[in-house]
């Protein structure tokens, strides 16, 4: 790489990062920005199988009572994308057959 091609492409970097920094001090973001998931103080949704379930698509996770899984999104409806913590597998569960941890 030449010297003008490193200093023409640092400088374009720069300017970019200088763009975004003044931007999000704005209160703008890029729409990659906001698409991002909130990855800090966000707490976890543990939640815990009431009975054993066998899927029957690709998507969904079979599972056996007393199973937990870490919620990852929870708008689908009824559907819960999910990471088991014994499988170590992420897709979807039944909300209905789940439930808090520690609940009666």
């Amino acid at each position: 790489m030449s010297t003008s091609s490193y200093v023409s492409s640092t400088t374009s970097s720069n300017r970019n990062l200088s763009s975004f920094v003044i931007d999000s001090a704005l209160g703008a973001t890029s729409a990659a920005a906001a698409a991002a998931p909130a990855t800090s103080d966000a707490p976890l949704k543990v939640v815990v199988a009431n009975s054993d379930y066998w899927s029957q698509n690709s998507g969904a996770l079979s599972f056996k009572r007393g199973e937990h899984f870490e919620v990852l999104d929870d708008s689908e409806g009824p559907w819960w994308k999910a990471r088991s913590y014994v499988t170590k597998q992420t897709g979807y569960i039944p909300s209905e057959l789940v439930g808090p941890v520690g609940a009666t």
